[in-house]
C-alpha cells in the first residue's frame, strides 16, 4: 500500500489531473477559479450597494437643503424696448417648392 496515494488527502483537482499535464494552464485556471468568483461577487455586491444606497440617499435627502440656489434679483426697469423694424427692406423670398415625387 505504500505505492498507492491516500485518496482521502487529495482534493478533486489532484485526482482529476493525476496523469495529465498540469503545466499548460487548465490546472492553474481551475485552481484559482473560486478565488476569482469570490472577488467578482464582492465587487458586484459593492457596486449594487453603491447604486441602491445612492438612490435611497437621493430619494430621502432633499437636495435643495444641501445645495441652495442663490436668489437672483433682476432690475426690470433697466429693460428697453426692441429697436423698430426697418420697413423699407422687402421681405425675403419664399423658399422654392420641393421637387415632385416620382412614383
Amino acid at each position: 500500500m505504500e505505492g498507492q496515494k491516500n485518496i482521502m488527502n487529495l482534493d478533486f483537482l489532484d485526482i482529476l489531473f493525476e496523469n495529465r499535464n498540469k503545466l499548460y494552464g487548465a490546472y492553474d485556471l481551475r485552481r484559482v477559479y473560486p478565488k476569482h468568483i469570490k472577488r467578482a461577487a464582492i465587487i458586484i455586491f459593492f457596486v449594487l450597494f453603491l447604486i441602491v444606497g445612492g438612490y435611497l440617499a437621493y430619494k430621502f435627502i432633499d437636495p435643495s437643503k444641501l445645495f441652495p440656489k442663490p436668489e437672483r434679483i433682476v432690475d426690470v426697469t433697466a429693460l428697453v424696448a426692441p429697436p423698430p423694424m426697418d420697413e423699407s427692406k422687402p421681405p425675403p423670398p419664399p423658399p422654392p417648392p420641393p421637387p415632385p415625387v416620382k412614383p
